[in-house]
């Protein structure tokens, strides 16, 4: 009987310890994955945006990016000062028919002091979905728009 007690303490120690490693774990939730490239999207941090990528849809982003690169400095510059007021709000996740594979819809606020303060509120702006898949410990975008 104590053998069987002492054996059940072994098993209930080595399985709380496993839950709560599993718990600490380092990589990131998919709700982090996907608001850190849309926040690096939003400020025209395309390089760090493409990281966060599949291989197919960074080489998408990249090509993308040389027209981005190829316009007046003015332009950039207004681009990526309207952008700068822009946030994205994870909405919700979904598991598609892939265990590996889910889809967030999310919501791009504008908080643009001017507006906010002549309206009292933010002004949403966009409500739209992604794909995101595991790539080992990572979650990477790899379609946007999804649906």
């Amino acid at each position: 009987m104590r053998r069987i007690k002492t054996l059940f303490g072994t098993v209930l120690t080595i399985t709380a310890s496993a839950v709560f490693l599993a718990g600490c774990s380092n990589s990131p939730k998919p709700e982090e994955s996907a608001t850190a490239f849309l926040n690096a999207y939003l400020s025209a941090d395309y390089a760090t945006a493409a990281a966060m990528c599949t291989e197919e849809l960074s080489a998408f982003l990249n090509e993308s990016v040389k027209e981005f690169e190829a316009l007046p400095d003015s332009v950039k510059s207004i681009i990526k000062r309207h952008t700068s007021y822009m946030t994205p709000h994870v909405d919700s996740i979904a598991r598609t028919g892939s265990q590996d594979t889910l889809v967030v819809c999310y919501t791009i606020v504008k908080n643009d002091p001017a507006d906010t303060l002549a309206t009292g509120t933010a002004e949403q702006l966009i409500n739209s979905r992604l794909s995101i898949v595991k790539e080992g410990e990572e979650w990477k975008v790899a379609a946007l728009n999804e649906i």
